[in-house]
């Protein structure tokens, strides 16, 4: 029995224009669009657009010009994805073309991510009832492994780069979650080197992720240095390789400040025995979520090596991808009037712009948005008054 096609339906301004759009292309993973089009932003006649479906908002993102060396100031079309992801053909005329149309072969750099997984669902259908739709959305479920190095060439080797592609794959799919980079070291000199080391190499990842099509603004890393270590560097007072290694991590979550992630999302950590489990990894996560203070101590572009926070255990640097500033921060308390007193004692040891941080889930919040929580949060009281 043959089938019978629905309705066309326009995919709406954010994809169509008042000009020409033609050829597209979904690629595997049934969200991600390509398609030629002559509208004000080509480089010249047709050029090669991309777009994703936010599966969230049930709706696409603005299309985006491919840019060069994918277009050229002639007409480029018909692009499409082989196998692989890793090279696409398309038709153009420009200057080097034998006639009018000719085949080009475009070799990309990485396999495109959207290309190496199939279509979980049908995302387009047109029906009166949303709920369901919405309902398998928030049913889905992601588990992403944790990034192991042993030097920084280690962390975009040929196993993290499938780690990093799905990432990439889940955060296009669902624009609005923020994507925390952590990473952790082992004990290799003192704190304050590690800890920068730390903050070098979340960089790596964090750029990989914005060249996977991740907006900057979305990612946030952070280096925690040793101190949070999910097993023992020493073990019966002899170097443990073996506890070095599991602590030599990067972490990838998803996160958002107050609000349920609309998918579940689970971290997948190396395993660890009893006898070498060691406990900072549970505290680190205990006071990750929700809400929580710590204190700004300085924000700087290179290193701190002020030889006053050598006392402190709980150090962290934040920055993100293309910035160059790190922000360092020192405590981890539930209570405001706890952070409070360490920005004190930090004032007198000469830090004179410590300063009261809050954070949800991780995250942190301005005064600003404290205000629009504080129904949800009461305790954001204090800190908004400051």
């Amino acid at each position: 029995m043959p089938i019978r096609p629905g309705l066309p339906v326009n995919l709406g301004p954010a994809v169509n224009s008042p000009y020409d759009e033609i050829s597209p292309f979904l690629a595997r993973d049934g969200r991600t669009l390509y398609f030629s089009s002559n509208r004000t932003e080509s480089m010249g006649g047709l050029d090669v657009f991309k777009t994703v479906f936010e599966e969230g908002k049930k709706a696409w993102q603005p299309a985006t010009n491919m840019g060069t060396p994918v277009n050229s100031p002639g007409n480029d079309e018909s692009f499409r994805f082989a196998e692989d992801g890793r090279t696409a053909f398309m038709a153009s005329d420009r200057l080097d073309s034998y006639g009018e149309r000719d085949l080009y072969i475009v070799y990309m750099k990485e396999a495109a991510p959207e290309q190496q997984y199939d279509a979980a669902s049908m995302l387009f259908a047109v029906t009166d009832k949303v709920e369901p739709a919405a309902e398998a959305a928030e049913q889905r479920q992601f588990s992403i492994p944790a990034i192991l190095y042993d030097n920084d060439r280690d962390l975009l080797s040929p196993d993290n780069q499938k780690i990093l592609d799905s990432v990439a794959v889940i955060g296009r799919n669902f624009p609005t979650p923020v994507i925390l980079v952590t990473v952790h070291t082992d004990e290799t000199g003192p704190a304050k080197f590690d800890l920068y080391y730390g903050i070098k190499r979340a960089e790596i990842v964090g750029k990989a992720l914005v060249d996977r099509g991740i907006s900057s603004s979305r990612i946030v890393l952070r280096s925690a240095g040793p101190g949070y270590p999910l097993a023992k560097n020493v073990l019966d007072a002899a170097p443990n390789p073996v506890g070095a290694r599991l602590n030599r991590r990067a972490e990838i979550s998803f996160v958002l400040p107050a609000d349920a992630l609309p998918f579940s999302f689970r971290l997948e950590r190396p395993a660890v025995s009893e006898l070498m489990a060691a406990p900072g990894m549970k505290y680190f996560d205990g006071l990750g979520a929700g809400l929580s203070y710590r204190v700004e101590v300085a924000t700087t572009r290179q290193i701190l090596t002020n030889d006053a926070l050598s006392m402190f255990d709980d150090m962290m640097i934040e920055s993100q991808p293309g910035s160059g500033s790190y922000r360092y921060t020192a405590g981890w308390f539930a209570q405001h009037d706890k952070a409070v007193q360490l920005r004190k004692d930090l004032v007198q040891q000469g830090f004179a712009e410590a300063t009261v941080v809050a954070f949800l889930n991780g995250l942190r919040i301005s005064k600003a948005e404290a205000v629009g929580l504080l129904k949800k949060f009461p305790d954001l009281t204090a800190y908004i008054r400051g």
